[in-house]
Parts: C-alpha cells; structure tokens; sequence
C-alpha cells in the first residue's frame, strides 16, 4: 500500500453495493477491452499507449460489473494534452486541447525542447481519431 495523507481529500459517498457502477476514474476490464469510467458512463481506452500517456496500466484494471457494463458508452480516451506522437511517415505532433498540433521541422520539435525519447509512435489509423489544429 502507498502510504500518504488523505486529509487533503474530502469523503465522498460510500460505495453501498457491487451492483453499482465503479467510481469516477477506475479502469475496468470488460473482454479484453479496457475502459475508463466516466461521470456520464464509460470510455474505451484504445490501446496500451494511450494508458501510458496518462501513466495507467491495465494492472490496476478490475473486472467490470453489471452496471459497468450497462452504462453508455462515450467518447474513447484520447492521449493525455501534451503527449508528443509520430506518425509511420515521421510526422511530429503535440497533442493539445484534445488536437493534433504539427510541429512543422525537427528544428522546431527540439525549439520547444521536446526530446524524441519522449515521443510516442502511433499509426496511421490512430492518427485519423483526431482533429489537426494549427501547426507550431
């Protein structure tokens, strides 16, 4: 167990029964498909490097139960704001407001002091779930 001062956190609601829905922000497994739930229902999580953009892992993923299950289904995560992703053809983006932003040469990708070793290499299909805003 991590050891920690919770009196920074208020109570919330008591959990009453496993017939309800897992809290806000708890991954669950339903097949092999990993989500996260929200407010208004449940979000899918795409694939391993989303979780790794927000420092997840499907280890701390449960089992979802019937009111998991039965909830709506919402829009799917997308790589946490300030995720840096490359394309198969080597294109460089930032992820900013839940948009794509190009960085328009290597030279201006290491301006900003961004560092390949951070970068995150996606497909062409990943590529395609999201808006392209303004370049950098």
């Amino acid at each position: 167990a991590v050891k920690g001062n919770l009196s920074y956190y208020p109570s919330g609601e008591a959990i009453g029964s496993d017939s309800e829905r897992h809290p806000e922000g708890a991954l669950v497994k339903i097949g092999t498909d990993t989500y996260k739930i929200s407010p208004a229902g449940k979000q899918l999580v795409r694939n391993a490097n989303i979780l790794k953009s927000w420092n997840w892992s499907t280890a701390k993923a449960v089992a979802a139960n019937s009111a998991d299950i039965a909830s709506t289904t919402l829009e799917a995560v997308k790589y946490r704001d300030g995720s840096l992703l490359k394309s198969p053809a080597g294109t460089l983006y930032i992820m900013s407001n839940g948009t794509l932003r190009l960085f328009s040469s290597m030279s201006s990708f290491t301006a900003f002091g961004y560092k390949s070793s951070n970068v995150i290499n996606v497909t062409d299909a990943e590529i395609l779930y999201y808006s392209v805003g303004a370049g950098l």
